[in-house]
């Protein structure tokens, strides 16, 4: 089953031609993101999304998965998402696929 998450809309409002989302905002995106998934009920969950978004996400929550790596659109990693009441912990045995 594929669900999307319910706020995604077909146009971007974080995109525009004057306008471009920096890091600290991507940064709150990608821990509201996270801290999210604690109340998810599934063992296994897929995060597809831009390299940028994935880089973000890994060098804020498990920075020595990456060093000084980037990470490009179509990189693939696993990890495995700790939480514990539904309060997010880490994420760890991350590596690239």
């Amino acid at each position: 089953m594929i669900q999307f998450e319910p706020s995604m809309t077909e146009e971007d409002e974080l995109w525009g031609k004057t306008h471009r989302e920096n890091w600290i905002h991507l940064q709150h995106r990608v821990q509201d993101f996270i801290e999210g998934l604690a109340y998810r009920t599934e063992d296994n969950i897929v995060v597809v999304s831009h390299g940028v978004w994935i880089e973000c996400c890994l060098k804020t929550f498990c920075p020595e998965a990456l060093g000084n790596r980037r990470v490009y659109n179509c990189d693939a990693f696993a990890c495995r998402y700790i939480s514990k009441g539904n309060r997010f912990q880490r994420l760890e045995m991350v590596c690239q696929i």
